[in-house]
């Protein structure tokens, strides 16, 4: 299933616009969600810049201290409040600025901020009138790019950025962009050479290191994965999401211990990951520690409640190892509701069905595993064994030799 990105432009402009949030009381920020209203938003430790994130990030406020908040460790620093906007406000906000100067700029913020929402068609007809107004400038082409990544039009996404490029001003953002719509295509090469691209652009910019490590990582390079995720920390020692990739890349070299000390260093830094905790419980559901893998799953779950990883992976063990059909019953159920396009939960769930000999259940669910993916060739040699314990031997032999046919030699799993 391609893997959906909300791309975000980090353009190194200074942009001034009027926050409806000046020269009042900031405390009632506190728990609440709200949005970088800045291209260049500045992140501070005292009078150090930490680092500097772009426009349309969504941030729950956790701390707040005068004109100052604080968003969650991982961040490393305060954020000015005039620098954001309340989430639930930024539509109207921008509106009015759009209403107030229908310029191709305050188009493209208001696109940005529809695509923070999960908007993109909404988006793309404001980045449009963008590239109307000012159809010589590129950083219009890489926005309305990143909404065709986001609704999985990977080809217009890759177009668009291709002519930002061309038109530039260039950015790092441009190819690191263009960079994860190659990564979603799979063509992992081309990813690596966009993120390389981009680091000789912004060579401290920490994400850009995590995201070819990540690239290398899917390619197979683990040792190169390692050595950009490595940097990735030392640029940015609470950078959470690059512990978790190192984590998982650890993982995949078989260094179980150093696998979860830095998933522990995630959950250290950011108690509410729930991909840290979901991460550790894969590690240690590889090396049979089973009950743990639960209590971390749990704790996914409980930060979480719409993680279907978590609940399949659970459901596995109450399954396979803990012997609780019902139990994992529950959680593929819970699973397939939260992510019906997932084959493998179908896949999963059809087994406990026929171990409890509902046999009706069992094909159902073994055909929509196959209707959802149609060459999974371990569901036709799974649903055959359904129809021989109902007597259906036609079926049970094409299905059979169906999945030979997709898989000569299958992984028995």
């Amino acid at each position: 299933m391609a893997r959906v990105y909300l791309l975000v432009a980090w353009i190194g402009l200074a942009v001034s616009i009027s926050s409806p949030a000046s020269a009042q009381d900031y405390s009632r920020y506190k728990g609440q969600r709200v949005m970088t209203a800045k291209f260049d938003v500045e992140v501070r430790e005292g009078n150090t810049i930490v680092q500097r994130i772009g426009f349309g990030r969504v941030y729950e406020v956790t701390k707040v201290n005068g004109k100052w908040l604080w968003f969650n460790k991982a961040l490393g620093g305060w954020v000015k409040a005039e620098d954001v906007v309340l989430y639930e406000d930024a539509i109207e906000h921008f509106d009015r600025l759009v209403r107030q100067n229908p310029s191709a700029s305050n188009y493209q913020k208001r696109g940005i901020v529809w695509q923070a929402k999960g908007e993109h068609d909404i988006a793309l007809g404001d980045f449009n009138d963008a590239v109307r107004l000012e159809p010589n400038t590129g950083i219009y082409y890489s926005s309305r790019g990143t909404a065709w990544a986001n609704k999985g039009e990977f080809d217009r996404a890759i177009a668009d950025y291709d002519k930002a490029i061309r038109l530039g001003p260039r950015g790092s953002y441009m190819f690191s962009n263009r960079g994860k719509t190659w990564e979603a295509k799979g063509e992992y090469e081309k990813a690596i050479a966009d993120y390389s691209e981009a680091i000789r652009l912004d060579s401290r910019n920490p994400g850009l290191y995590r995201a070819r490590g990540v690239a290398r990582d899917m390619k197979g390079d683990r040792d190169k994965s390692l050595s950009d995720l490595n940097e990735a920390i030392r640029l940015q020692p609470t950078y959470v999401a690059a512990y978790i990739s190192r984590g998982i890349v650890w993982r995949r070299k078989g260094n179980s211990d150093k696998a979860v000390s830095n998933f522990d260093e995630a959950i250290r830094l950011s108690p509410d990951s729930a991909h840290a905790y979901y991460n550790r419980a894969l590690s240690r559901f590889g090396t049979r520690d089973y009950d743990q893998a639960i209590v971390d799953l749990n704790e996914a779950i409980g930060l979480d409640s719409r993680f279907a990883a978590a609940y399949g992976l659970r459901a596995e063990i109450w399954e396979l190892i803990k012997g609780d059909e019902n139990k994992a019953l529950t959680d593929y159920s819970e699973a397939i509701r939260l992510e019906p396009s997932n084959a493998k939960h179908f896949y999963n769930r059809a087994r406990v069905w026929y171990a409890q000999k509902n046999n009706d259940q069992a094909i159902a669910d073994y055909n929509e595993a196959i209707r959802i993916n149609p060459n999974y060739s371990l569901a036709y040699l799974k649903r055959s064994v359904v129809w021989s314990a109902m007597g259906e031997k036609e079926k049970a032999d094409a299905d059979r030799k169906k999945a030979i046919l997709l898989e000569p030699e299958p992984t028995y799993r």
